[in-house]
């Protein structure tokens, strides 16, 4: 049975900046999406980190590939923690917009 649910969708600075908040938007609600909150807002590097917040399993796969590509001499781990924060500072580096989204399936008609 299809539930109705919620979803966070956060436009990232590049979305905001290129001004494509509206067509983004529009796409979900072409598609039945209705919005129930929108916010315009600067997300605080902590904020960030906790919302890129990852398991050492995450950490050592994405520091092993980045490890090969790179021939870095690096612990996987370290390499991974390294793209954590690169993350972290980039979503708050200037402004995003938050979006919950309800429709059935909300969760998996985003992703």
């Amino acid at each position: 049975m299809k539930m109705k649910e919620q979803t966070l969708v956060l436009l990232k600075p590049d979305a905001v900046q290129r001004g494509f908040v509206g067509e983004i938007l529009s796409r979900f609600e072409r598609c039945g999406m209705k919005l129930v909150a929108m916010k315009m807002t600067n997300a605080s590097k902590a904020i960030a980190l906790e919302h890129y917040d990852m398991d050492d399993d995450w950490f050592e796969k994405v520091g092993k590939r980045l490890k090969e590509k790179q021939g870095s001499d690096k612990d996987p781990v370290e390499i991974g923690k390294d793209v954590q924060r690169q993350l972290a500072s980039y979503i708050a580096h200037s402004p995003i917009v938050a979006l919950v989204l309800e429709s059935h399936n909300a969760v998996a008609h985003v992703r």
